[in-house]
């Protein structure tokens, strides 16, 4: 009768590990995945920030009572280079 009882708790163990094993390959699977999306999206936010940032400076620069008001070159080079960093950080 024990040896029933044991032989029947050691199937069901088994069948238990296989769910586990089954169950922490779809979880690391799925880690992987929401660690891809999270950077994905924190390089997104980081595009934004510096657009953004851009828009609002030339914004607060653009003359709008004249038809063109010429922004510096240099300061334009300067902001294109601080986005394209934050593009490739």
């Amino acid at each position: 009768m024990q040896i029933e009882k044991i032989a029947e708790l050691d199937d069901k163990i088994k069948g238990d590990e296989e769910i586990v094993l089954i169950r922490s390959k779809e979880h690391r699977e799925k880690s992987k995945i929401n660690k891809l999306e999270s950077d994905k999206n924190r390089k997104l936010v980081q595009q934004n920030a510096a657009l953004k940032a851009t828009l609002s400076f030339i914004k607060e620069n653009y003359d709008y009572k004249t038809n063109v008001k010429k922004i510096q070159q240099v300061v334009l080079e300067g902001i294109t280079r601080q986005n394209e960093n934050v593009s490739r950080g």
